[in-house]
């Protein structure tokens, strides 16, 4: 079925079902960012394939909510189609709910699968909607009924995470689950989030494309614990040794009815953006649900040092790998057909080189020149663009290795650029070495240090609208909460690993990114307390030929000098005498003569 074709079958079956308007959305049971295929309704239904957004339809319209990274995207994708892209966020922009409740009348029924919503989400929007005397009902999957062809659950084996990488025996982190749960008010915790239940069992899967996940549950009392998943997925050997760790397997399917029969009184912890709200609904009345935070998130984020040496090692071998790509790059470009798929492969084909590793992270990011300009743009065959001797190529690409997960942003001039396109590439360095240079103290919020990364930026009358980094995980997810910048209210500590991605975008024209690894280490203690900084862990020459130096001050500059001079010598051992000439002249210091020049 094309498009319109599909949004007319579902209203046939909400005309069955006496439903007004259906809601549909990127997420799974277990709120993953990237879902399995069987959960990709939203990109079944719309057209729209990036990673986050949700659809409306009525009776006679059809909209799809996208946040500022998939503005574009979205309206190149569902062009053809009766999809209305809302651009959340923007101030003439009407918000999901307050635009149902206009569209809308008293009386009026809007459902959705309550089973991929969480009840977070659920409880937010039913108490806006239930004033206006609309209905909400969570129990109908109505893209099931239409998907004939709609893949199943997925079903891959689930591997081993071994202490040599973890750092941390899973009964280690057990016990410490375990011995939190009194300070929580609670006797039981559910885990829903799947990079949560591997870090605890130090289980990988392949579950998810790029993400090393096994969908499944884990239930964690003092007196016992439970892993719901399909035994089948578990070979024998790691099934012995979660056994050994004190852990009951159980059916996936068999959450829900454990959940119907806690015994009265019992305390259970789940946090509401984690758990579906059709979960939520099997526990009963007369067991008291305690709706804080899952304590696992922040102690995921904070990396024992054999994570962060990892993730050191993950970033030169990812290091390596961009090195010896962008000398393809600049012996290719004018000389044989280069794309932006055949950067995206050229890439992967040279990380897949590396030691340890086991697949991407995420599908690469390779915009030429205007496709730049869209935050997460992927390349289709379709918009597959030649890149040509001019202008700005950006490369966001990442590997997981079994030591460390990377993330990597670098924009490289292929070609003659324009005055403005310099401007703008040396005004984002400035705000990467703002960040990479921040020095703060205990408690400080990721969020309070969202400003660094703008303000160069903003005093040139230019702006960014997605936040300046996020968490990252080992050998998990690329995007790891809850430490981040942007909105992020979590505190920063010692071990955390983040990125540093301020960028710029001119719709039409070029984008602009430059992001590296980071991670927060000790700086100081005195009188006043103890300091943190970033130590930054990416190790790839960050393109100079866009650079004016004229608009970098001259701890900027001394910054781009040392962070160049740490590339050389950790790259040094794993090059070859070509690569090594190449790297050497591609980090070839910028003078500090230029201030005197400038004076």
């Amino acid at each position: 079925m094309k498009i319109d074709e599909r949004i007319d079958a579902l209203r046939k079956e909400m005309l069955k079902n006496k439903i007004d308007a259906y809601i549909i959305s990127s997420q799974d049971p277990h709120q993953t960012e990237n879902v399995a295929p069987r959960y990709q309704a939203r990109k079944w239904i719309s057209g729209f394939t990036g990673s986050a957004g949700t659809v409306v339809i009525t009776k006679d319209k059809a909209g799809v909510w996208v946040d500022s990274r998939y503005y574009i995207q979205a309206e190149d994708e569902t062009a053809n189609s009766e999809f209305k892209v809302f651009r959340a966020g923007m101030a003439d922009v009407p918000e999901l709910d307050e635009w149902i409740v206009s569209n809308l009348s008293n009386g009026d029924t809007v459902a959705l699968d309550g089973m991929v919503f969480s009840r977070k989400w659920c409880r937010s929007f039913g108490a806006k909607i239930t004033p206006k005397g609309m209905k909400l009902r969570r129990d109908i999957d109505l893209v099931d009924k239409i998907w004939s062809d709609r893949p199943g659950l997925p079903d891959a084996k689930v591997k081993d995470h071994p202490l040599e990488y973890a750092g941390k025996s899973r009964e280690d982190k057990l016990f410490e689950i375990r011995e939190v749960l009194p300070d929580l008010n609670a006797d039981i915790h559910l885990i829903c989030m799947l990079d949560d239940i591997a870090w605890t069992l130090n289980i990988r899967g392949d579950d998810m494309e790029h993400q090393p996940l096994a969908t499944s549950f884990l239930l964690i009392s003092q007196n016992e614990i439970i892993w719901f998943i399909n035994p089948e997925k578990v070979p024998a050997k790691l099934a012995n040794d979660i056994k050994l760790a004190g852990v009951q397997i159980k059916e996936y399917d068999a959450i829900a009815i454990y959940l119907k029969n806690i015994q009265a009184g019992q305390r259970l912890l789940v946090a509401p953006g984690d758990i579906s709200q059709g979960l939520f609904d099997a526990i009963p009345k007369q067991c008291k649900v305690v709706g804080g935070e899952s304590p696992v998130p922040l102690m995921k984020s904070c990396k024992n040092d054999v994570e962060v040496e990892g993730a050191f090692d993950a970033c030169t071998k990812d290091g390596v790998a961009m090195v010896k790509f962008l000398i393809w790059l600049e012996e290719s470009v004018g000389k044989i057909k280069v794309t932006e798929i055949s950067c995206a492969e050229k890439v992967a084909e040279l990380r897949s080189q590396m030691d340890l590793f086991q697949d991407v992270s995420f599908n690469s990011v390779v915009g030429y020149q205007e496709h730049a300009a869209l935050c997460h743009y992927s390349a289709t065959e379709e918009s597959n663009a030649e890149v040509k001797s001019k202008g700005l190529l950006l490369i966001d690409s990442g590997g997981q290795y079994l030591d460390g997960t990377t993330d990597m942003t670098r924009t490289i001039a292929v070609g003659e650029l324009t005055e403005l396109q310099k401007e703008d590439y040396t005004l984002v360095l400035k705000a990467h070495i703002n960040m990479a240079l921040a020095v703060f103290p205990e408690g400080t919020r990721g969020g309070d240090l969202e400003v660094l990364a703008k303000i160069p930026l903003w005093q040139a009358g230019r702006q960014y609208l997605h936040g300046a980094g996020h968490g990252i995980g080992s050998y998990l997810m690329v995007h790891e909460g809850p430490a981040g910048f942007g909105r992020s209210e979590t505190s920063l500590k010692e071990g955390m690993i983040l990125t540093n991605e301020p960028g710029l975008y001119r719709e039409g024209k070029h984008g602009i990114r430059i992001e590296n690894m980071v991670t927060v280490t000790l700086c100081d203690t005195t009188e006043f307390g103890t300091f943190f900084e970033f130590e930054t862990m990416g190790m790839c020459p960050i393109d100079l030929t866009p650079v004016l130096p004229e608009l970098l001050s001259e701890e900027e500059i001394e910054w781009l000098n040392f962070y160049h001079q740490d590339v050389l010598c950790v790259l040094d051992p794993y090059l070859n005498e070509k690569e090594m000439k190449w790297l050497k002249k591609a980090t070839k210091p910028i003078k500090l003569a230029v201030f005197s020049e400038r004076k």
